[in-house]
């Protein structure tokens, strides 16, 4: 390790074999230097390095070191304060921290490097779901023009059920490519704005309100597009069955997190009630979706209450990258 002793006027009195060798001068050439004929950044700050070695008796600081063939260098300086009766001295020891730094900057341009290569991959993955999105807008589009001409009232109602579950695909897409992280959604941004397109497409003017009683939660693509698919079926099936013979109902779309960290979401309304044994028939395919994607994609539970009007609560563990 370099060390070297030195007087406050930053005279050289002694120094070692290693000082010269990494400087390149030999012992009597540094005898006759002061510290500041290789650390031109010391005369400048001189003043302050004396003040603050005499309070606080030994200091570290990094600074930057001139050999004798012009070459500068890091080097990282511990300096301890003596004092014998009225002389005062300096021992310090420069240690050269050039492979350090190097391996600093090499991490620095490789942090860059991966960072404007997650950019690039995140700008990458907006624009598929962009092109999904618009995909997904096109099929609706065809959907609804094809259901503008069928007379058949059944193929025009189960057009405008396909059509609104591509609408629910679709948006989980929207929003990913809207959002910062390209990764997660927000579910109660989400159900909000499914909800109201909801509300728009099958009970506008029907005195059906909704209200969303949703915790912040954030879910991968794949469980959002699964949920939202739940949830939409779970919609249809309130309008469709629970206020037959009502003028006005209430529907809550709900969603929470369990202290087990599953997620508990569904659909309740205030209606008549529902036979749930003609619900879960085969023949309805929107049952068939929910208890598929239930039980065989998210790996859930669903229970369902019809005490007091309907309700059908869904049970599952979020993918573990999904919640934050």
């Amino acid at each position: 390790m370099p060390i070297y002793w030195f007087t406050f006027d930053t005279q050289f009195f002694y120094v070692n074999d290693a000082a010269c060798k990494q400087l390149g001068y030999t012992k009597q050439e540094l005898l006759t230097m002061k510290l500041s004929d290789i650390d031109k950044d010391y005369k400048k700050n001189t003043p302050d390095f004396l003040i603050h070695i005499r309070q606080k008796q030994y200091i570290c600081f990094e600074s930057q070191q001139t050999r004798y063939d012009g070459s500068t260098f890091p080097v990282s300086i511990s300096a301890s304060y003596f004092c014998d009766a009225s002389k005062e001295f300096i021992c310090a020891f420069g240690r050269d921290i050039t492979e350090e730094k190097e391996k600093q900057e090499l991490i620095i341009q490789q942090n860059n490097a991966l960072k404007n290569s997650l950019q690039d991959k995140e700008v990458l993955i907006k624009e598929i779901h962009h092109r999904v999105k618009n995909n997904l807008e096109v099929i609706s589009s065809l959907l609804q023009m094809q259901n503008r001409r069928e007379p058949n009232e059944e193929v025009k109602e189960a057009l405008s059920k396909s059509q609104s579950r591509i609408y629910a695909i679709a948006l989980v897409h929207e929003m990913l490519y809207k959002n910062s992280n390209s990764s997660k959604i927000n579910m109660q941004s989400h159900l909000e704005k499914l909800s109201s397109a909801m509300i728009d497409l099958y009970a506008h003017n029907k005195g059906i309100s909704v209200n969303l009683n949703t915790e912040t939660i954030f879910l991968t693509m794949d469980d959002a597009v699964l949920v939202a698919l739940i949830i939409h079926e779970l919609f249809l099936n309130a309008i469709k069955h629970a206020f037959v013979g009502l003028e006005s109902g209430m529907i809550d779309i709900f969603m929470k997190n369990n202290p087990d960290g599953n997620v508990i979401f569904g659909v309740k309304d205030n209606g008549i009630g529902m036979d749930t044994t003609k619900t879960n028939s085969a023949n309805s395919l929107g049952c068939q979706l929910i208890h598929t994607i239930t039980e065989y994609q998210l790996n859930g539970t669903i229970e369902t209450d019809s005490s007091h009007g309907f309700c059908s609560s869904i049970t599952f563990k979020p993918k573990k990258n999904g919640n934050q």
